[in-house]
């Protein structure tokens, strides 16, 4: 009777060992994927999805056109040349390639007109003129004409031309200057002095003015006008026999601040016809 008892325990035993372990068996992932069998069902785990890397794009070298005054432009990696020829700075994308510097422009510009010798009077000097004769017609233009230096500035007597304009009537020659005397030197001291004349057509000819007559000096005694020294000049100009001039209407016979002093080529006295 025990032993019957105990072999019913050890086979109750058995059987419970067998159905655990059946049991335990199917209690991992079915591989074969069987309708009957549940699935394990793990805990899933939702991770960040991988962030794709950037593409770099980079701007291609840009082509160049060359704008007018020297600006420079490029398409892609910008470049703007600045004014007269400066660098392009870039302003594309990194690595983009700035534009080449830009051409500056050029001009033919012309030249300038002459217009003639610059007006700079000087205060103290002084032309008075006293003409030989005021009637019309006349052989001969011309008198006594002074020039007076009463300033500190002083000139060289080389560098001064006295210009005395009129209108040329005696076509059949050409008329010539003649000295009748020179004086040059302090007011209450005057010593000798040589001077020469000649014609000559007016660059700007205009009525009463189509000519001048050019008188130079130099001093025996000295070689500046200095402050309180005189110029007298006695002189003639025509062509006896060949013809006569018409003086009443000539720009510098009755007002000497037309009568013009030039000291190189710098107007210091007088007004230019011009």
């Amino acid at each position: 009777m025990q032993s019957r008892t105990s072999h019913s325990l050890v086979l109750s035993l058995l059987l419970t060992a067998v159905a655990c372990a059946y049991q335990n068996a199917g209690a991992g992932t079915d591989d074969d994927g069987g309708d009957d069998d549940m699935p394990d069902v793990g805990g899933t785990s939702t991770g960040g999805t991988a962030a794709k890397a950037g593409s770099s794009a980079l701007p291609t070298a840009g082509t160049q056109a060359t704008g007018s005054a020297g600006k420079a432009t490029t398409t892609g990696g910008k470049s703007t040349g600045g004014t007269t020829g400066k660098a392009g700075s870039s302003t594309g994308g990194k690595g983009g390639k700035g534009g080449a510097a830009g051409t500056g422009g050029t001009g033919t510009g012309e030249g300038g007109e002459d217009t003639g010798p610059v007006n700079m009077p000087i205060a103290g000097l002084t032309v008075t003129f006293k003409a030989d004769s005021t009637g019309d017609p006349v052989d001969f233009l011309g008198g006594e004409l002074d020039l007076i230096n009463d300033t500190a500035q002083p000139l060289s007597l080389a560098d001064v031309k006295i210009r005395y304009y009129f209108s040329n009537e005696i076509t059949a020659a050409s008329p010539a200057v003649m000295m009748n005397w020179a004086q040059f030197g302090p007011k209450n001291n005057l010593g000798g002095a040589t001077c020469t004349g000649k014609i000559a057509a007016a660059d700007k000819p205009t009525a009463g003015a189509d000519s001048y007559v050019e008188l130079t000096c130099t001093g025996a005694n000295s070689t500046e006008l200095t402050a309180g020294t005189l110029l007298k000049i006695s002189w003639k100009a025509g062509a006896q026999g060949q013809g006569k001039f018409i003086q009443s209407d000539d720009y510098s016979f009755s007002d000497p601040t037309k009568i013009i002093v030039l000291n190189g080529s710098t107007i210091v006295w007088g007004v230019d016809p011009g």
